[in-house]
C-alpha cells in the first residue's frame, strides 16, 4: 500500500473561493484545475513519488509538474501528471542556480547529484544549475531545450541526452507556495488514449478550457461540439479524488499538520465541491457513452431508495443533472451535487443510488461500474435489459447541518454495446474483439529516439474486449489494459485484462504481468520482452506454409506451473503486429482518404472467409488491416456526418490453437 502526501499543510489551507472549484462555469468553459488559497510561504509537498519537472509561469512565477512513479488503487484510471501552480520561483531558483540546499528537499537532492557529479569527475565543486529542474525547457530555448507549447509533457519526460530529472518521494518538500493573493494551484492530469497532454498546459496560470464550438443544428456541428467536450474527461477533480481515497483503506493520505485534529474530512469539507458526485458513464471506447449516438441519452437516477426503479423519472445525461446549476450546460459527465443521502448501508460508509438507462434500440449487453464499490469492493457486469440496478456509493457521509449527505467523489462506469443486434448509429461497433480501440491517428507516441529499444506505452484504463469469434477459445468479454509497443522491427498493438474491474470466467486467474510506460534498453523484440517479464509464458515461432508460401508466425504457450501459479493466460493477449513500413502505409492510407483526421481514425479489421484454413492442430486465418473513422456524407455540404472504412492493402495473421 502506497503513502500519498497532501501537497499543503493543512492549517495552510485557508478556504476555496466559489469561483474556483473544479467544474463547469458556463456552457462554453470548463476549470480543469482546483486553486486554493494558502497561506504566504505555505510549503508545497510532493503528494507521490514522481519525477519533478519546473516550468515559468506567465505571472514569473512556478509551476511543477509531477510525473507519479506509483497510483492511488483507484479504478477512474492513472494519473498522468499533477501540475502545481504559485510556486515562488525564489524557493527553488536563484539565477542561472538551483536555490539553496537547506530550503527544501527538492533542494538538496540536486546539490547532492552535483557533488556526486563533480566527485565522479574530479572537477568542482560546482553550483548546480537550473537545468537540473527543467527550467531551461521552454519555448523559447536553445538547441535540446527549445520545447514548443504544443510538443507533449511526455517527450521531455523521455529526453536523458540533456539532464536527468530529479525523483522525489511522497511527503518530500518541492518548494513553497507564493500564497497570500496568489492561490496554489493543483490539477490532476489523466491518462487517457488518443489524447495527449502538451506542454502549453504545464505553463499556465491557471487552467480552464474554453470550447471554440457551438452547439449547432446539423449533425457535423453536434458532433464536433460533444467532441470537443470529450478532453474534460482527461481531468480529474481533486476534490473528489481526496474523498475517493478517503473511503477504505487501499490508499493512505496524509495531512501535513502539526496539529492532531486534522483529518482528509476536515480536508476536504474545505473545497467548494465537497458535496459533488461525479457520474461518469463512458462507452466500450473510453468515450461518454453516446458519444457516436448509437442510442437514447435519457437515464433515470435518484438517491432516494423508495422509489421503485421502473417508475424513476428519465432525464438527459448531458443536461439533466438532479440538482441543476445555472449555466452548467451540455458538458459529457453528470453531476450530483448536495444531495441528501435517504438509506445508508449497515456500516454508514455509503448511500444507495439507483440507476437506470433507457435502451430503445436494445443495443446495450452491460456495463461494468468501475469505479461505484460495493460492500465487498467488486465490480459487477449488469444487463440493462434488466432495469434498474441498486448500488452503493464508494463516497463517504457527512454531517451537514443535522442532515447525511454524500462527501465527494467519482462513480465511473463503462457501457459495452450488443455486437450482435442491429441497430441505428453514426458508428457502429464491430464483430471482431480487438477494432476500435486503438486511434491509431491519435497516439502522438513518443518513440522517436533509440529506435532499437522495445518501448511500451500502456493505458490501464482502455475498453471493453468482447470475443464473439472463436469462443472457445478465447475469454469472450473482459475489461482490458490497452497496450502500444515499438520494437526493432514492429509496433504491436495490444490487450490484456486489467485485473482491478470486469468479468472473467477464471475469477482465480491473475496476472504478474504488469507492463507499464517504459524504454526497454537493449531489447529488440517486444514478445522476447514479455517472455522475459512472465515466468509461465513462452512464445513458439513458427513457419506456416499458405498459399505456396512460408508464413513467420508467433504462438503464446504456457510453461509448466511454477510456484507463482497461473499468472498469465495466452488466450488473454490479443494483438495486431505490424512492421514499421505497414504501419507508415496505414498513415499513408489515412491522409489520401476522405476521413475526418480531427476524430478517432481506429485500427480494425475485415474478415475474408475464404482465406481460413484448417490446418493440424490448429486454424489459420489471414485478415485484412482497415481503418475506420469518419467522413462527411457525399453531397450533404459538410453537414452531416458518417461512418467509413479505407482499406490498407495489409493483411494480418492468426493462428487459432486447437491443442
Amino acid at each position: 500500500m502506497a503513502n500519498f502526501q497532501f501537497y499543503t499543510d493543512m492549517e495552510t489551507f485557508t478556504s476555496q473561493d466559489s469561483g474556483d472549484k473544479f467544474g463547469p462555469i458556463s456552457d462554453s468553459q470548463f476549470r480543469v484545475d482546483s486553486p486554493i488559497n494558502v497561506s504566504v510561504s505555505a510549503k508545497a509537498y510532493a503528494f507521490c513519488d514522481a519525477q519533478i519537472l519546473v516550468q515559468n509561469s506567465p505571472s514569473g512565477n512556478l509551476n511543477i509538474v509531477l510525473k507519479p512513479i506509483v497510483q492511488p488503487i483507484l479504478n477512474i484510471g492513472r494519473i498522468d501528471y499533477i501540475i502545481y501552480r504559485g510556486v515562488d520561483a525564489s524557493s527553488l531558483v536563484d539565477l542561472a542556480n538551483v536555490a539553496d540546499r537547506t530550503f527544501n528537499d527538492l533542494n538538496e537532492k540536486i546539490w547532492s547529484n552535483q557533488e556526486q557529479t563533480d566527485t565522479n569527475n574530479s572537477t568542482g565543486p560546482n553550483n548546480p544549475s537550473i537545468d537540473a529542474l527543467g527550467v531551461s525547457y521552454s519555448a523559447t530555448g536553445v538547441g535540446d531545450f527549445l520545447v514548443l507549447d504544443t510538443e507533449s509533457i511526455e517527450s521531455v519526460f523521455l529526453k536523458s541526452d540533456e539532464i536527468q530529472l530529479v525523483t522525489v518521494q511522497a511527503g518530500d518538500k518541492i518548494g513553497d507556495f507564493v500564497g497570500g493573493v496568489t492561490k496554489a494551484g493543483f490539477e490532476i492530469v489523466m491518462e487517457r488514449l488518443g489524447s495527449i497532454a502538451t506542454m502549453d498546459i504545464a505553463r499556465l496560470d491557471e487552467h480552464i478550457l474554453t470550447m471554440a464550438t457551438t452547439l449547432g443544428t446539423t449533425n457535423a456541428e453536434k458532433f464536433d461540439h460533444y467532441n470537443e467536450k470529450e478532453q474534460i474527461l482527461n481531468y480529474a477533480d481533486p476534490a473528489a479524488f481526496f474523498g475517493m481515497c478517503h473511503y477504505g483503506d487501499d490508499n493512505l493520505i496524509i495531512p501535513s499538520t502539526v496539529s492532531a485534529v486534522f483529518s482528509i474530512v476536515d480536508l476536504v469539507k474545505k473545497f467548494q465541491n465537497r458535496n459533488r458526485i461525479y457520474l461518469d458513464l463512458r462507452s466500450e471506447y473510453d468515450y461518454s457513452f453516446n458519444y457516436f449516438t448509437n442510442y437514447d441519452e435519457d437515464i433515470a437516477i435518484t438517491l432516494d431508495v423508495t422509489t421503485p426503479p421502473v417508475t424513476l423519472p428519465l432525464v438527459n445525461f448531458y443536461t439533466g443533472n438532479l440538482t441543476p446549476a445555472t449555466g452548467y450546460g451540455t458538458w459529457p459527465i453528470f453531476i450530483i451535487e448536495s444531495q441528501t443521502v435517504v438509506d445508508l448501508t449497515g456500516d454508514s460508509l455509503g448511500g444507495k443510488l439507483l440507476l437506470e438507462l433507457k435502451d430503445p434500440n436494445s443495443c446495450l449487453s452491460g456495463s461494468y461500474f468501475i469505479e461505484a464499490r460495493t460492500n465487498n469492493k467488486k465490480t459487477t457486469p449488469f444487463n440493462f435489459k434488466d432495469g434498474g440496478l441498486t448500488i452503493e456509493l464508494s463516497s463517504w457521509i457527512y454531517d451537514n447541518a443535522g442532515q447525511n449527505v454524500f462527501g465527494t467523489g467519482y462513480i465511473l462506469a463503462k457501457t459495452f454495446y450488443d455486437r450482435q443486434s442491429s441497430y441505428l448509429g453514426l458508428f457502429k461497433p464491430s464483430t471482431s474483439a480487438i477494432d476500435h480501440l486503438f486511434p491509431i491517428n491519435k497516439l502522438n507516441l513518443s518513440f522517436e529516439k533509440d529506435p532499437d529499444d522495445v518501448i511500451m506505452k500502456i493505458f490501464n484504463n482502455g475498453g471493453v474486449v468482447q470475443h464473439l469469434e472463436y469462443p472457445e477459445y478465447f475469454s469472450e468479454t473482459y475489461a482490458s489494459f490497452l497496450g502500444i509497443a515499438k520494437d526493432s522491427h514492429s509496433y504491436t498493438f495490444f490487450t490484456y485484462p486489467n485485473e482491478d474491474f470486469g468479468h472473467k470466467k477464471d475469477s482465480k486467474m491473475s496476472s504478474n504481468f504488469t507492463p507499464i510506460t517504459s524504454r526497454l534498453k537493449g531489447e529488440k523484440d517486444f514478445f522476447n520482452t514479455i517472455h522475459k517479464s512472465v515466468q509461465n509464458i513462452s512464445f513458439e515461432t513458427r513457419d506456416i506454409e499458405y498459399s505456396t508460401i512460408m508464413v513467420p508466425t508467433i504462438k503464446a504457450v504456457r510453461n509448466a506451473e511454477n510456484s507463482i501459479g497461473e499468472n498469465f493466460e495466452p488466450n488473454y493477449l490479443n494483438a495486431i503486429q505490424i512492421t514499421h513500413a505497414e504501419y507508415a502505409a496505414v498513415l499513408v492510407a489515412i491522409s489520401s482518404s476522405d476521413l475526418l483526421q480531427q476524430y478517432s481514425i481506429y485500427l480494425s479489421t475485415k474478415g475474408d472467409q475464404s482465406r481460413i484454413q484448417e490446418l493440424p492442430g490448429f486454424q489459420f486465418r489471414s485478415t485484412q488491416l482497415i481503418v475506420s473513422g469518419l467522413r462527411f456524407v457525399p453531397g450533404s455540404l459538410d453537414a452531416e456526418l458518417e461512418s467509413q472504412t479505407v482499406d490498407t492493402g495489409i493483411y494480418i495473421q492468426t493462428i487459432i490453437s486447437k491443442d
